[in-house]
Order: C-alpha cells, then structure tokens, then sequence
C-alpha cells in the first residue's frame, strides 16, 4: 500500500480544492513512475513505546526503537534482468546497519555484524567463532560478512526456487508489476480523501479506507503472485467491519508523506492498546528515485550452494542437521486456509478438496 501512495513530482489537481482528484493523481502517476525511494519509521515517544511493550522495555530501549528506520528504494522494472532495489536499516542509531541491494538475480549485502550483536547483547565470542568454523569449512566469505563488508549473492533466481517453491518463482516479473497496479487501483477505487489541516511537508488530506473490502481485494491480488504470498492470511469476514484512516501530505502532485494512527484501533471492538500509550505512529515519507541502483566494489563472492546448505542446515558454517522449515510449497501449504490452497490445483493436486 506505501508504494500506491508515492506519486511523481508535477502539477496536478489542487489537494485542498479536489482531494478525490489529488488522490486519483497521485496513483496514476504511480504507474508511470522510474522509481522510488521510502522510509519507514515509528513517530512516537519513549513512554507510549514502553507502555506498548508493557514494562519489558527501558525508557533507553524504547529510544532505540525511535532511532530506527527502514529505507527501501526500487525502480519500476518488469524485466527480472534489469530490476534494480535497494533496502538500508538504521538500527538503534546504528547508520546502515544492514545494507541489501538487488540489482537483475544478483544480491548485494553487508551488515555491522558486531555493533548489532553488542546492542542486542550477544556474546562477541560467537561471531569470531563464526569466522573459525568458516575458514575451518573453507568458507571465505565468513571473516568478510562479520566484519560488515558486502556480499554478493549469484543466482537469487535458483536459490529462491530451493526456499519459496517452483510455482511460486515462475511467475513473471510482468504479473507481478500488474498486481502492483491493481493494488494502486483498488486503494484509489476504495479510498475516501477530504481535505485536512495539519501541518506536514504540502498539504493535509485525510484519507479513509474500509478495511474489509480493501482486504478483500488486496488478498486476490496478492493471491495472483503466488499462493505463498496469502498463505496464513484470514478471510477479510474475520476483520473487524470498520474504516481505517490515514493523513496523507501531498506537494507539487507528490506524496511526501503519510502516517498511519495506531490509538484509532482502540475504538475496534477487541481491542487491546495498554494504558499509557498517548502517540503511535507509522510514518512512511517519500522520494522519487530516478538514478540507478550501484552495485559495491570489491564485494566478495558467496557460493550459493554454500548458503543453500548453510540454510538449510542448524546455521554453522560447518553443516548439521536440516532444519524444521519445508521448502517444498505443498508442505508450506499444509494447514492454509481453503481459498489459498486452491490457488495451487495444479502443484498440489493432493491439498485439494473431494
């Protein structure tokens, strides 16, 4: 839904005068878009995020989770060979603390393995154990990936066939882009916008969604790009028959921000927000990203078989035992709900109903 609110820089209808018309704007240019680049954060305040976690946070752990942010920019490419993406995450004030970039079936990664592992407690001696049983394997890249330098990852095409299923990895880069539009439109066909006051980066318009038939739409969309991405999902009857709203703030024809309010949950019926939460906030802010995704010098090279068995494995490096996660889509299926397992008929005939 994030990327359907990101609009490309022009003029266009007046978001105070018709914000139906502003809103509409925003989610065709979506479609025409090169690219674009998003931060998630959490706009709250040490306090309400304590209260959220009900005492098991201390008011400096509860700063770590203000000073975190997720950054994901992407190009709009339909050709796998060509697609460009890239994703940072400021952990805890920690600049870059993971850095991922995609450029065609080629991944990028590194990680400040050491800083993560002290701010999460870990004991150092583990990550240099790391590195010992790599080399011990004949695993070069071990001391690299704890000492945060970049990866890089051939053949994300065939790996992912190993962990997501055939099926599911055969769909074309065309389907999916589709079900990206379909979504933008489904949002614009379900969405409600007035205009609002707040102050923000261009002017305010309220949004309003309602909730069951956005997710009955988003899930047969979703379903389109394979049924591992609604496996687990409940039926939109299991939802509360409620409208969700938003704040939208839209300059020069361009979404540079929306924030999404938690406390307005706290009306649902069922609802649990814990005493003491006064401001909690999805915030998600925009750019246009019309440049080209880099690819890092001197990253060393992973096998891809070496992590295929790595991950299938108990993590060591040196092997073990496989792990209890099926990477066969007909196993991850078993237990879904009905309508998910019919979207795969022809790869697990055995699933289907009598």
């Amino acid at each position: 839904m994030a990327l359907g609110l990101a609009a490309c820089g022009g003029g266009g209808p007046d978001p105070q005068e018709d914000p139906q018309a502003a809103l509409t704007s925003a989610f065709d240019a979506l479609k025409e878009a090169e690219g674009i680049t998003m931060t998630v954060s959490v706009r709250s305040d040490t306090g309400s995020i304590q209260a959220m976690s009900e005492g098991s946070l201390s008011e400096e752990d509860a700063q770590k989770v203000l000073d975190s942010s997720i950054t994901i920019t992407g190009r709009n490419e339909t050709d796998p060979e060509k697609a460009q993406a890239e994703m940072s995450i400021d952990m805890a004030g920690i600049d870059d603390a993971l850095e991922m970039k995609f450029i065609g079936t080629t991944m990028y990664l590194r990680g400040a393995v050491r800083d993560i592992m002290e701010l999460f407690g870990g004991n150092p001696d583990d990550a240099d154990r790391f590195v010992a049983d790599g080399e011990t394997a004949g695993i070069d890249w071990a001391r690299p990936a704890v000492e945060g330098e970049w990866l890089k990852i051939e053949g994300l095409d065939e790996l992912g066939k190993q962990f997501v299923g055939a099926a599911d990895m055969d769909r074309t880069a065309a389907q999916q882009q589709e079900a990206l539009n379909e979504l933008s439109n489904l949002i614009e066909r379900n969405a409600k916008a007035e205009a609002g006051d707040k102050e923000g980066p261009g002017d305010h318009l309220i949004v309003t969604l309602d909730v069951r038939d956005f997710y009955d739409g988003f899930q047969e969309i979703a379903g389109s790009l394979g049924a591992m991405m609604t496996a687990g999902l409940p039926p939109a009857a299991e939802l509360p028959d409620e409208d969700v709203v938003f704040d939208l703030w839209i300059d020069d024809d361009f979404v540079q921000q929306m924030e999404l309010d938690f406390l307005q949950f706290a009306d649902f019926e069922g609802a649990d927000i814990p005493e003491g939460v006064e401001q909690a906030a999805l915030r998600l802010t925009f750019e246009e990203f019309d440049d080209e995704v880099e690819a890092p010098e001197d990253a060393t090279t992973v096998d891809s078989q070496e992590l295929s068995r790595l991950f299938g494995g108990m993590g060591s490096p040196g092997g073990g035992t496989p792990g209890d996660q099926p990477t066969d889509i007909c196993e991850q299926l078993k237990g879904a709900p009905p309508e998910v397992i019919e979207q795969s008929a022809e790869e697990c005939p055995e699933l289907q109903p009598n």
